[in-house]
C-alpha cells in the first residue's frame, strides 16, 4: 500500500510538472465536474491530447523524480532507503570528554518499520573497538534523513543527512554542535564473494596520527595510489610494479580485510597498513578505516575505468 500510494503521488507530480488541468474538461482552477467520459462516443480533439499527455507523464514519472526540472525539489519514498548499506564516517568527536579524531565503518540494515541493525567497527585516538548496533531512522519525502545509532554500551549517537532519490547514497554528519563528522552511506549487496572486489581502483588513506604514533612522526597522512585487485585475494601497485602491494580477504557479509604495504614517500621507509573495509555499489567503490593504533585513518578505493 505505501509503494502504491507513493508512486501515485509522484505520478501526479509528473502531471504537475507538465501543468496539466485536473481534467480534460474543465479550466485550470475550476471545481466543475465534467461528463463520465465513459459517456463518450467520441473523443473532442482537446481531450485527446490531455490523455496523450497524462499517459506520457505518467511513463515518465520516475525520470521526473530522478531528474526533476531545473529548481524542482527532490522527492524521495520511504522505501527507497531499506536494505542493507556500508558506511564510512571521520571527523572529531567530544565523545570521551576531550576532542579527538575518530573514524568508523559498518553496515546497517534500514527495515521496513523505521528500525536500523547492524555492526560499526570504530578507531578512536588509536584504540580499535567493534559494536553491534540498533536504532531508528526516518525519510521525508525531500529526501532528508535523521537516524539515529546505540551501542551495546547504551551510547546514542544521533545523524542527520540526505540520500539522492533512489536511495543508492547517502551524505550525513553527526548532529552535535561545534564538532564535525561527516559520512558517507552507500548501498552494498546482501552478500559478497571474494570476486566482488576485483579491478583497478584509486587509493585514498588520509587521517591523523594519534598518542600512538612514533615520535617525530608526521601529525598528518594523505597518500594516494592506484592499486589493482586480482578477485582473488591478491593486491598489486600499478605505480610501483616491483613492490608487493599485499592482500585481501573478503567476507560474505561484504566486509574486508586488507593489508597493504605503502610505497615509500619523501625518503622515508615502506609502510605496512591494516585496514578494515565494507564493499558498496556492487564493488565499485570500497570504504575501510586504518585499524592499526599509530593513526585514525579513513580509506577508499574507486573501481577505475579503462587501462
Amino acid at each position: 500500500m505505501g509503494r502504491s500510494f507513493c508512486g501515485i503521488q509522484v505520478a501526479f507530480g509528473a502531471l504537475k510538472l507538465l501543468a496539466l488541468p485536473t481534467s480534460p474538461f474543465q479550466k485550470e482552477g475550476s471545481l466543475e465536474e465534467s461528463a463520465h467520459i465513459s459517456t463518450l462516443v467520441t473523443i473532442p480533439r482537446q481531450a485527446a491530447s490531455y490523455w496523450m499527455r497524462a499517459a506520457y507523464a505518467l511513463a515518465l514519472s520516475g525520470l521526473a523524480v530522478l531528474a526533476p526540472r531545473a529548481g524542482a525539489a527532490d522527492y524521495c519514498c520511504p522505501h527507497e532507503l531499506q536494505g542493507p548499506y556500508g558506511f564510512q564516517l571521520s571527523g572529531k568527536t567530544a565523545i570521551s570528554g576531550d576532542e579527538a579524531p575518530v573514524a568508523a565503518v559498518g553496515r546497517i540494515v534500514f527495515g521496513e518499520d523505521g528500525s536500523i541493525s547492524g555492526v560499526a567497527s570504530v578507531n578512536f585516538k588509536g584504540y580499535f573497538l567493534g559494536n553491534p548496533v540498533t536504532g531508528d531512522y526516518v525519510i521525508h519525502s525531500d529526501c532528508g534523513v535523521s537516524f539515529s545509532l546505540q551501542d551495546d554500551s547504551g551510547a546514542f549517537q544521533r545523524f542527520r543527512g540526505r540520500v539522492a532519490p533512489g536511495g543508492g547514497r547517502m551524505e550525513f554528519q553527526q548532529v552535535v554542535v561545534g564538532l564535525g563528522v561527516y559520512g558517507v552511506m552507500q548501498k552494498t549487496p546482501e552478500t559478497c564473494v571474494t570476486a566482488d572486489f576485483r579491478g583497478r581502483y584509486a587509493l585514498t588513506l588520509s587521517g591523523a596520527a594519534t598518542p600512538f604514533a612514533p615520535e617525530n612522526s608526521p601529525k598528518r597522512v594523505l597518500e594516494k595510489g592506484r592499486i589493482e585487485a586480482d578477485g582473488n585475494g591478491q593486491l598489486k601497485w600499478l605505480d610501483a610494479p616491483s613492490l608487493a602491494a599485499g592482500a585481501y580477504n573478503l567476507d560474505s557479509d561484504c566486509f574486508a580485510q586488507i593489508e597493504i604495504t605503502m610505497p615509500a614517500q619523501n625518503g622515508g621507509d615502506a609502510e605496512h597498513v591494516n585496514l578494515r573495509g565494507i564493499v558498496v555499489m556492487g564493488g565499485k567503490e570500497v570504504l575501510a578505516i586504518q585499524t592499526d593504533p599509530q593513526d585514525t585513518s579513513t580509506a577508499r578505493f574507486i573501481r577505475q575505468r579503462g587501462p
